[in-house]
């Protein structure tokens, strides 16, 4: 047996077992040190639980100056999520293109993934990011660093710098819901 995303999965299913083995004895992501897919999920609209508030038709949810860190958007009756998670110096960890997710793995501890559900672990129980798309509430949250301050998206509220909490808010079609900064800056050009 062998472990695949469902893009990969029917096509390495045909191929006899000894190439199977040998596939999964030389992981290409582990080689590479890279993980590259797809985020499987069936969401057709843009309603999204953020940090315990709820988005709905906002394309940009959560940007720090001038770099969109969660955005969705819709293509071909499909929600399409991009997001980044920074570390403290605003290196990528996890970047999300349209539901194209990449990152180093030895950047997190752990990265678990599900049909409609997806979790990164900075460490044992330290979850980074969680997108959960099982039910019809599509949920993130996490933990994202913007510069040397966390932002916290919890089940029920969302901690932004300076101690300010956002809690069961609804923000409907804005073009950005959460603005961290001057979108007209850099951050790391300050």
């Amino acid at each position: 047996m062998i472990a695949l995303c469902g893009n990969c999965h029917p096509a390495v299913a045909k191929w006899q077992r000894d190439r199977q083995y040998e596939l999964k004895a030389k992981p290409k992501n582990i080689q590479n040190g890279k993980f590259l897919g797809a985020l499987e999920f069936d969401k057709r609209d843009l309603i999204f639980k953020v940090g315990g508030s709820w988005y709905d038709e906002t394309p940009v949810i959560l940007q720090f100056f001038n770099k969109p860190i969660i955005a969705c958007t819709i293509a071909d009756g499909q929600a399409l999520v991009s997001l980044e998670l920074l570390d403290q110096m605003g290196r990528t960890l996890i970047k999300v293109v349209e539901n194209q997710v990449s990152f180093r793995v030895d950047d997190l501890w752990d990265f678990e993934y599900a049909h409609n559900i997806a979790i990164a672990r900075y460490g044992r129980r330290d979850v980074a990011l969680r997108l959960d798309f099982r039910a019809a509430e599509a949920v993130i949250e996490g933990k994202i660093w913007l510069g040397n301050t966390q932002i916290v998206l919890g089940k029920e509220e969302t901690t932004l710098p300076n101690a300010n909490v956002l809690r069961g808010g609804r923000i409907s079609q804005c073009g950005v819901g959460v603005q961290i900064g001057d979108p007209n800056q850099n951050p790391w050009r300050i």
